[in-house]
């Protein structure tokens, strides 16, 4: 009779050792989300955050404003007194919902249109990006738009 050794597997325990690890991978993949999927999670996620940082109220679906919205926005913005920051922004806002409205850049005249077609993205991506490096923190904000004015 063969000899039995403690590490030597029975007849079918090679096979239950298979099917469980198979098991286990089914599991994984039940539990698993696209990788498309996770990444809007995490940019909603950071969103959210980024508004609670700021003490923005966050609805839970919005909708980008009219251009007739975001132009009583602006006025009463203008009205109510504002930083320089916030009218940039306000501004950008506006801009982004006249060319969503009207396929028009309000950055842009005629002429400019003809001797320089790119001019009001350069002059709004300059904006957008004096507003991004300030964080909203009007002191910053006057000092780098100074700097950059010089």
């Amino acid at each position: 009779m063969p000899e039995i050794n403690e590490n030597t597997p029975a007849p079918n325990e090679g096979t239950q050792a298979a099917d469980d690890f198979v098991q286990q991978i089914e599991d994984l993949k039940s539990n698993m989300v696209q990788k498309t999927e996770y990444e809007k999670v995490l940019a909603e996620r950071d969103r959210l955050k980024e508004a609670m940082l700021k003490g923005v109220k966050v609805t839970e679906a919005e909708q980008p404003k009219t251009l007739a919205e975001e132009r009583k926005a602006y006025a009463e913005a203008i009205k109510g007194g504002v930083t320089n920051v916030q009218g940039f922004e306000a501004a950008l806002r506006l801009r982004d919902a006249a060319i969503r409205e009207t396929g028009k850049d309000p950055f842009m005249t005629e002429a400019l249109d003809r001797i320089d077609p790119d001019f009001g993205e350069r002059v709004a991506e300059a904006m957008g990006a004096l507003v991004e490096q300030s964080e909203g923190n009007p002191e910053m904000f006057n000092a780098l738009l100074s700097s950059a004015m010089r």
